[in-house]
Parts: C-alpha cells; sequence; structure tokens
C-alpha cells in the first residue's frame, strides 16, 4: 500500500540512502496522486533534496508542489516548515522566519512549537532584528520548555541585549544577574 511505501521512503531517508529515499517518495506521488501519502512524499522529496545539499532540485520541487491546486490543507503546516528550510539554506532568513510563523498555530507538539520559536529568535538575531530576537526568546522561556532550549535561549538573549546596550543600559544589569544566577545552578557547572 502507498504507506507502506512511503515508510521505506523514510527508512532510506534516516539510514542516509537518499537517492533510494526519493525514488520510493516519487515512486509514491506518482501511483497514488489522489492519496494524502502522495503530497507528504513530495514534500519529504524537498526535505532529501535538502538533506543532499541540493537546493537548486529541492526549489524546483517546492515549486511544482506549490502550482498544485489541491494540496491538502492538514499538510500545509509541513509544507510551510519545508519552504522555512529551503529559505534558511538560501539564506533568505525574513521569508523563512515568516514560514515558521504561519505553520505555527498548527502545531500541536508544545515541544516542536517552542523550537521552531526559537528557530524563529535565532533568524532574527542573525537579522540583527534584537528587539524581535529578545521577544521571541522571551516567548520560549516565558513556557516549560526543554533545559537546552531554555539555557540557549537566556544565553542568546544576553548576547542580543548586549548588542542593544546603547540602547537598553538598565537590562544589562539585569542580564548579568541572569548569567549569575545562572552559573549558580548545578545543572550548568560545565559551562563554568
Amino acid at each position: 500500500s502507498d504507506n507502506c511505501y512511503f515508510l521505506m521512503g523514510k527508512a532510506r531517508f534516516y539510514k542516509g540512502q537518499h537517492s533510494k529515499a526519493i525514488q520510493m517518495f516519487r515512486y509514491v506521488s506518482s501511483k497514488y496522486k489522489e492519496r494524502p501519502t502522495a503530497s507528504r512524499s513530495k514534500v519529504w522529496v524537498v526535505k532529501t533534496y535538502l538533506k543532499q545539499g541540493n537546493l537548486t532540485d529541492a526549489r524546483a520541487m517546492l515549486t511544482n508542489i506549490q502550482s498544485q491546486d489541491q494540496f491538502p490543507q492538514d499538510l500545509q503546516y509541513k509544507l510551510n516548515l519545508t519552504k522555512a528550510a529551503v529559505a534558511i539554506q538560501e539564506g533568505s532568513y525574513e521569508s523563512a522566519r515568516r514560514q515558521l510563523r504561519t505553520a505555527l498555530p498548527a502545531v500541536s507538539n508544545n515541544d516542536l512549537e517552542y523550537r521552531y520559536r526559537f528557530i524563529m529568535a535565532q533568524l532574527s538575531q542573525e537579522m540583527d532584528a534584537y528587539r524581535k530576537a529578545i521577544k521571541t526568546y522571551n516567548e520560549v522561556l516565558s513556557k516549560r520548555t526543554r533545559y537546552e532550549l531554555a539555557f540557549h535561549s537566556k544565553i542568546n538573549k544576553a548576547a542580543c541585549y548586549k548588542e542593544r546596550a546603547d540602547e537598553a543600559p538598565r537590562k544589562i544589569d539585569k542580564v548579568q544577574a541572569d548569567l549569575r544566577q545562572m552559573l549558580k545552578d548545578d545543572k550548568n557547572v560545565d559551562y563554568k
């Protein structure tokens, strides 16, 4: 069935057999055109091309997907996440940020949602949009997130404030106090 072939394609992807994965995904998307697995397979073709570093074919496949009128609405967020990955590879950080923001409402896993928010903050930081980055890092920190995500959000937020030191001198004292507090935490002993 189509799901079996799709899962075989994913297995090949994770085993690093990218050419075979693309073959399997293309088979599913051509043989089972009317099934949702065809659309999922096309998205996985783009992911596989990205994994290979083949940005040209990834972009071409995305164009092909976007030309379809009937892309399933319930898979649209996965397509947006994939578009964001392509945009990051192209260095189009604002476009990637927009795609991630569009995908967020459909992400039901809290860990993934805040991981994507963290990526959005990193993209803002990379574009020197420090206020936007700080705001997004604060969104990540406002929820119970994985320790590593919270740790790196605090560190990156401090770096953003450092870049904005002339605009927010009072915040620097708070950031320094937060960093000192992090040093006291036994979980951070490796970072001293």
